[in-house]
């Protein structure tokens, strides 16, 4: 089935929820091993418009329940080699809230004739007894009065089954690489819609630019998904097929605004909640729910101090303990690693677009998601998958402390969004930042390998967004570069809140004269304009080199952001990225740029060369026309600057040129 129909027709539910840090899911429980024999089927070929039968789902808590089906066609042809069973649903509580998200994988029973009843005839035939398994709740419209749904077929549901066997060993990282420069242009398009200004943003910038320079995006996509992220608006609206894509029940709505675009990147929908979802309330025993057809079957994607959890319902347990879901894919990558739980339900949200089940994981499988395509996900008793820690330190504007522990699931695409959107709740867990305030966001990034990036950032602005512009890019940049999938193995950040904001705008900058001699310190008196205070005066010194040539100058003062575009426009070889290592070193320099300092930096008129990007400075002009012609080796010419880095006492916007002036002739005797 093609991927983009099945995403249009997903009506699966995933919900978050903020937990108390007891509230951890519980350990690997062997609620999948089965000794029943296997569920007699009814083939796609047997099928007839007019057969009844009934499906099994939760509908509240973690008891399942049936619901009335009536066959109204059976289309072959659906998608190559690939067909699907409409059914309608005539039940009141369907018919009141339509297909709902989360009952994806619902198993779907027909009666093929009498001998199939309890009973003495279609009289005596009761939903939830008797009947052959077809296939699973899979598809569905809104909007409409009627509750339709198509059945994915039985048949290829256990075809992905029996491909599960083969991965259920490999334990890798699962499948489903995101394009970090949508990912990027997106992140910066909700910044922009919060008002998030350059110090805050200029590192994802710089590397959309980068990841961007071979592929360049369509410049008004990250503004058209932040604008139907802000509408509200369902996709697809008016009764015909939806091309759902997987809801995320965010609270509050501001986590849904700012971070939508960017989720949708990822294949989630941010859906506005009243309520969150989370564990099963007090006096439910969790270990008592056990994965069977019609259960909750859930992939917890974070757990912790907040619940993150993907909700669908189990179709099938095979005798071996494989498990078959949702009646269609996940992310449907194929081989796949995913954590595997049973679930409650706390109730279903009736909505007129499409309802949905606020729900949450109960208890970790043994096993895991092994195989994930566009007809069904499966479960393994014998499959593993891979976690990072994520823990948070924040310190509130009054000085209060607060701890938060999470565990990340690895994931291509979404470990990055979700790591972000855990971080991003934690600060604003109590409250949102004061209006007026700055953000110091100090840490690192264990990744693969041994490598450890040191984050470091300050950020005069409240929006809680700004962890997201520390974390995410680097995150998603090496998850999904070209060379080298290098995964986060733990993300440590402490984060503090301080209620003044230490922002300045350079408005000017002026030498003392316009002519020095080489060696000479030039005095450079720059005027900037603090938030809410008077301006300010400043006395800048930088000592030119003893060897300068003479000639015209200028020297840039320029804030972190502009130096680090600078140095990148001069020093092209950084950007020329050939294995993984290149990207970490380039995510290394950025993460040393001061975002509180003014850099001074010095074009100088020679010319350096590099191999690669090892920079050979200085070099005889007859080397230098050796190793850039075309028999020489593969060289990138780059400009030869001096620099100097001041500390200030406010993260500064800006960049002012002064212009000087070099004459021997000017030195002492």
């Amino acid at each position: 089935m093609p991927r983009q129909c099945v995403e249009s027709w997903v009506i699966l539910g995933l919900f978050t929820a903020l937990l108390t840090p007891e509230s951890a899911l519980a350990q690997p429980d062997e609620a999948l091993r089965t000794d029943a024999p296997p569920t007699n089927i009814l083939p796609l070929d047997q099928i007839r418009i007019g057969m009844k039968g009934y499906g099994l789902t939760v509908f509240h808590g973690w008891q399942i329940e049936p619901f009335d089906v009536e066959v109204v066609s059976v289309m072959r042809d659906f998608g190559p080699k690939h067909g699907v069973i409409w059914i309608v649903c005539p039940e009141p509580r369907m018919q009141h809230s339509g297909p709902v998200m989360g009952m994806s994988g619902s198993p779907i029973y027909l009666w093929d004739d009498d001998a199939d009843a309890p009973g003495d005839g279609e009289a005596q035939r009761v939903a939830g007894e008797g009947g052959k398994l077809i296939g699973a709740f899979a598809l569905g419209f809104s909007l409409v009065k009627t509750c339709y749904a198509g059945v994915q077929p039985i048949e290829q549901m256990r075809e992905v089954g029996s491909r599960a066997i083969a991965d259920q060993g490999a334990g890798g990282h699962a499948a489903g690489a995101a394009d970090p420069g949508r990912t990027l242009a997106a992140l910066l398009a909700a910044g922009r819609a919060d008002g998030l200004a350059q110090p805050a943003t200029w590192r994802a910038a710089a590397l959309l630019d980068l990841v961007t320079i071979d592929r360049p995006l369509n410049p008004s996509a990250a503004t058209q998904l932040q604008a139907r992220a802000a509408a509200g608006l369902p996709f697809g609206a008016g009764g015909s097929a939806v091309p759902m894509k997987l809801p995320l029940a965010v609270h509050p709505p501001a986590v849904r605004r700012l971070l939508g675009p960017a989720l949708e990147q990822a294949g989630l929908m941010p859906v506005a909640a009243g309520a969150v979802s989370g564990k099963p309330p007090p006096g439910v025993d969790p270990g008592a729910i056990r994965m069977e057809p019609g259960s909750v079957l859930a992939i917890p994607l974070v757990w912790g101090d907040m619940d993150m959890t993907v909700t669908g319902t189990c179709t099938e347990v095979l005798p071996d303990g494989r498990v078959l879901g949702f009646g269609h894919g996940f992310m449907g990558n194929g081989s796949s690693a995913l954590p595997l739980a049973t679930g409650y339900v706390h109730m279903i949200v009736p909505r007129i677009d499409f309802s949905f089940k606020l729900g949450g994981s109960a208890v970790l499988q043994e096993g895991a998601i092994v195989r994930d395509e566009l007809a069904a996900v499966a479960g393994a008793l014998q499959g593993s998958y891979r976690t990072a820690p994520l823990q948070l330190a924040v310190t509130l504007d009054d000085g209060s402390h607060r701890a938060y522990s999470y565990t990340v699931a690895q994931h291509r695409s979404l470990s990055p969004m979700l790591t972000a959107v855990a971080a991003f709740r934690s600060v604003i867990a109590e409250r949102n930042p004061p209006v007026e305030c700055t953000q110091r966001i100090r840490g690192s990034v264990s990744f693969e390998g041994g490598r450890r990036l040191a984050i470091d950032t300050i950020v005069p602005d409240s929006s809680p967004l700004a962890i997201a512009f520390a974390v995410l890019p680097p995150l998603s940049i090496m998850a999904n570069n070209p060379f080298e999938t290098v995964m986060a193995t733990g993300v440590d950040l402490a984060i503090e809140i301080e209620p003044a904001q230490h922002s300045a705008t350079l408005l000017h900058a002026r030498a003392d004269r316009t002519e020095y001699a080489p060696a000479d310190e030039v005095a450079i008196t720059i005027t900037y304009q603090p938030y809410r205070k008077e301006k300010i005066d400043r006395r800048l010194t930088m000592k030119l080199p003893r060897k300068l040539p003479d000639g015209n100058y200028a020297i840039q003062v320029s804030s972190g952001g502009n130096y680090f575009q600078r140095m990148m426009r001069l020093r092209p070889h950084l950007t020329q990225a050939t294995r993984v290592d290149d990207l970490f070193d380039l995510l290394e320099r950025m993460s040393h740029v001061q975002d509180n300092a003014l850099y001074l930096t010095l074009e100088l008129p020679d010319q350096g060369i590099a191999v690669e990007r090892e920079e050979l400075p200085k070099l005889p002009s007859s080397r230098l026309a050796l190793m850039t012609t075309p028999m020489g080796p593969p060289a990138t010419p780059f400009v030869e600057w001096v620099q100097k880095k001041v500390t200030m006492d406010n993260v500064f916007s800006g960049e002012q040129a002064v212009a000087i002036r070099v004459r021997e002739d000017l030195l002492t005797p």
